[in-house]
């Protein structure tokens, strides 16, 4: 029996240096890839987030595919949202490893639903 294994990996503890809140949903981006804030994670401070499975997360005017590789933009602007706040962009741009589309999307839609880190 392997005597080496950690852990499932599907949430890990993360320390909140942003320099403000993160609210339960929130995307957070570790390095290369991204995770989702499974609780209110004040500055400074750790939380948990979510590593794998599927999230509704905002998207730019964008059409995607099921199954195309969607990157994160920390400063994109979201369909309808608030602009600079970071979305879900198509495979072509954007500033790290998102996951991939569930399900397929037109431009026009707010939201892709996202299977992180896959």
């Amino acid at each position: 029996m392997a005597t080496n294994h950690v852990q499932a990996g599907k949430t890990m503890q993360w320390t909140n240096g942003t320099g403000a809140a993160v609210s339960a949903g929130d995307v957070v981006r570790i390095e290369d890839r991204i995770g989702v804030a499974l609780e209110d994670i004040a500055n400074g401070s750790s939380g948990t987030i979510a590593l794998d499975e599927v999230w509704d997360l905002p998207k730019i005017n964008c059409s995607t595919s099921a199954g195309e590789a969607l990157m994160w933009d920390d400063d994109g602007d979201p369909v309808g949202g608030t602009a600079g706040t970071g979305a879900i962009t198509d495979g072509t741009e954007g500033n790290c490893a998102a996951g991939f589309a569930f399900e397929a999307t037109v431009g026009t839609d707010t939201h892709v639903k996202t299977k992180i880190n896959g």
